[in-house]
């Protein structure tokens, strides 16, 4: 007797094989997505490679960073850029904001004459950055989430490096974390600031200069939860795109990174650590709490610009310690990489 159709068990085998099928096209699809990223992104920090070469060579052999040398003026020379290279005339209340995290790369592009956003500066998967700096006038009316900033835009997905754009690397006048959120940073009042000198640079190929502030082209670990997207950086095992002092720039785990050092108290060599705590367009934490405890390799190196961040790590050459007898002296203010 001839058979007619499918039998159910016959279909429904049919259909398991076409949803494995289409799992592993997904599955496929979504890794050379996030593989072909990860190249765009690693030619972004070639280009940073070969401006940073070419500010150098016009500044007295530099890294980029803002001129200002007292952190009460470093808001108003960012600011100053934006307003020249885009012909605009915005006004921001500068006080608590540090732009020299995300904000730095102005300087790049002032210096080189780019018109500004430039998607270079930008990850090619910050989708929500991208999204603002596509029109930057209207940027909290697209859609997205976006802070009461007008100069987000502008910003940058990659971060410079503290010991590139201050002074000293320890002691009571070093930069250093804020424990309460990624974004917070203790800056003392004479604190010194202002672009280094790539001779101050002891191991070139080894100490990061500009790392991505979020693992934007990082592949979704099994068992996240709902609505996770790309990990704060200093998650372990975040896929990080690097950019090093020598020029070349890699894909590495941040695993792979030294912890570094707390730089207010370098005698206790214990990576320091933060909170992440997501803001309303940042991605959410990874154990879809509030906040996560989690490191932040490559942002303070041991021994700053003397230190490694890949490598056997070199312990700081401590300067004489007190702790600050603040007196007439203000503590350190608390800023923010983007208020």
């Amino acid at each position: 007797m001839s058979r007619k159709g499918f039998a159910l068990v016959e279909l429904l085998t049919l259909g398991v094989v076409v949803l494995v099928l289409v799992g592993v096209l997904m599955l496929f699809g979504a890794g050379t997505r996030n593989s072909g990223r990860l190249g765009e992104d690693l030619n972004r920090l070639r280009f940073h490679a070969w401006a940073t070469d070419a500010y150098a060579r016009d500044h007295d052999d530099r890294f980029w960073s803002f001129a200002s040398q007292n952190i009460s003026d470093a808001p108003g020379e960012a600011l100053g850029i934006i307003n020249r290279l885009t012909g605009r005339s915005l006004e921001v209340d500068g006080r608590g904001w540090l732009p020299h995290v995300i904000f730095s790369h102005l300087v790049l592009a002032d210096a080189l004459g780019l018109q500004i956003p430039d998607a270079r500066f930008i990850s090619s998967g910050d989708e929500v950055l991208l999204t603002w700096a596509s029109d930057p006038e209207h940027y909290d009316q697209l859609g997205v989430p976006a802070p009461d900033f007008p100069v987000v835009p502008y910003s940058s997905s990659f971060e410079t490096a503290p010991a590139f754009w201050s002074w000293p690397w320890a002691g009571e006048r070093a930069i250093s974390p804020a424990p309460q959120s990624q974004n917070l940073w203790y800056v003392p009042y004479n604190a010194q600031l202002g672009p280094r000198s790539r001779s101050e640079v002891v191991y070139p190929s080894v100490k990061i200069h500009v790392f991505p502030e979020f693992a934007w082209n990082h592949a979704v670990p099994s068992g996240a939860p709902s609505g996770f997207t790309y990990p704060f950086f200093g998650y372990p095992n975040a896929q990080l795109t690097l950019l090093f002092a020598d020029g070349h720039v890699a894909v590495g785990r941040s695993s792979s990174i030294n912890g570094g050092f707390l730089p207010t108290v370098p005698q206790v060599i214990f990576p320091p650590r933060t909170r992440y705590v997501p803001r309303a367009w940042d991605p959410p934490t990874v154990s879809g709490e509030e906040s996560d405890i989690v490191l932040m390799p490559g942002r303070f190196t041991s021994n700053g610009l003397g230190g490694r961040d890949r490598g056997p790590e070199v312990a700081p050459v401590v300067p004489p310690y007190r702790a600050p007898a603040w007196g007439n002296l203000a503590p350190p203010q608390e800023l923010s990489s983007m208020p």
